[in-house]
């Protein structure tokens, strides 16, 4: 990245920002060490390119965000040669995510930070997170249980954590930058029957909430009016009724200024991430849709072509609900008339 001491912008939060000079090399052979938990705030200049080194020791989930940028950023995950893995290239928006299922370790990956058009002259946050594949009882992402220290995640991440005890709460602060946009949160896999509750960081009672009874996943949908601050809630429906596996934490937008990105139609197939992936025999996987409304024709097929099921999702808010009814581990595509994907089930 070229020094950038004196370089002052305003990024993409509306905030002043003086960044570092995180990564001064523009090199895969010399990248910066990318820090997990931890917002790592620097800027690309010009025709700069920023690289950083992930080391993961294990099998598990890696979750990558860019964010608060003010002009049109890409983020790309590599080999350490600099072949390309997976990207995100949005045309438009203030996130970037790249989640990727890392098979064995100890593994290896560069994070390529780059401008869409070859320049630019802006400020960003980079964060990430690493799941292990096998969750431990000390993962405790939010030790506080407190509204006043709660832990601070960002837009499209996963966040695996757990109720560790019958007086565990936790509690987890996030910001939105783009007004009249839908966003949806998901609390995945509890293990036991968990409520998930939304408040504004004002005082009062929470602005939505989500409590269904069972063991079962919990989401919450909410229209962001600009700029703001939220924390959510995470506890147990029951005091003392509570699993020490973890859950997984997600926010991500629905769809913006009230419609569809592509117009509201009757029918549906434009599926634009699934989640979760990997997922569980009897997950519910939700799937993002350009359109808002409709009906979907979603099949589930084998390796080999074979068609295992054939569901009709209806589409609310840019969202449908695909059913696993208890499938078999394995790796499965998912396919509509113009989207296919593959599934990997636990």
């Amino acid at each position: 990245m070229v020094a950038c001491m004196a370089f002052l912008s305003m990024n993409a939060h509306g905030q002043t920002c003086n960044s570092t000079n995180y990564e001064p090399n523009n090199s895969v052979t010399t990248p910066a060490t990318f820090q997990f938990d931890y917002p790592m705030e620097a800027a690309i200049i010009g025709t700069d390119v920023d690289y950083y080194k992930i080391t993961v020791p294990t099998f598990g989930e890696l979750s990558i965000t860019l964010a608060g940028f003010s002009q049109d950023l890409d983020l790309e995950l590599l080999t350490l040669s600099g072949a390309s893995f997976t990207s995100s290239a949005q045309t438009s928006g203030v996130y970037e995510s790249i989640n990727w299922h890392v098979p064995g370790g100890p593994n290896y990956y560069l994070v390529k930070v780059s401008a869409k058009s070859n320049a630019a002259n802006s400020c960003y946050q980079l964060f990430g997170t690493f799941t292990s594949g096998v969750c431990t009882p000390n993962n405790n992402y939010e030790p506080n249980e407190s509204s006043t220290s709660p832990a601070i995640i960002y837009m499209y991440n996963n966040i695996v954590d757990k109720i560790g005890s019958s007086t565990d709460v936790d509690w987890y602060q996030f910001s939105t930058y783009s007004g009249n946009t839908l966003y949806r949160i998901y609390l995945n896999n509890p293990g036991a029957d968990y409520d998930m509750e939304l408040y504004t960081t004002g005082t009062g009672g929470p602005v939505a909430s989500s409590s269904y009874y069972g063991v079962g996943n919990e989401f919450i949908t909410f229209n962001g009016t600009g700029p703001a601050t939220y924390k959510i809630r995470v506890s147990q429906k029951i005091p003392g009724q509570y699993n020490l596996a973890c859950y997984t934490l997600r926010i991500q937008e629905s769809y913006v200024n009230g419609n569809s990105r592509t117009g509201n139609n009757s029918s549906a197939s434009s599926i634009t991430t699934l989640y979760p992936n990997p997922a569980s025999s009897n997950d519910l996987v939700y799937l993002s849709f350009a359109e808002s409304s409709g009906t979907a024709n979603v099949q589930i097929l084998g390796c080999s072509g074979n068609v295992i099921s054939n569901q009709s999702v209806d589409v609310a808010d840019g969202v449908g609900i695909l059913k696993l009814n208890n499938l078999q581990a394995g790796v499965y595509l998912i396919k509509t008339d113009s989207y296919t994907s593959k599934l990997i089930v636990k």
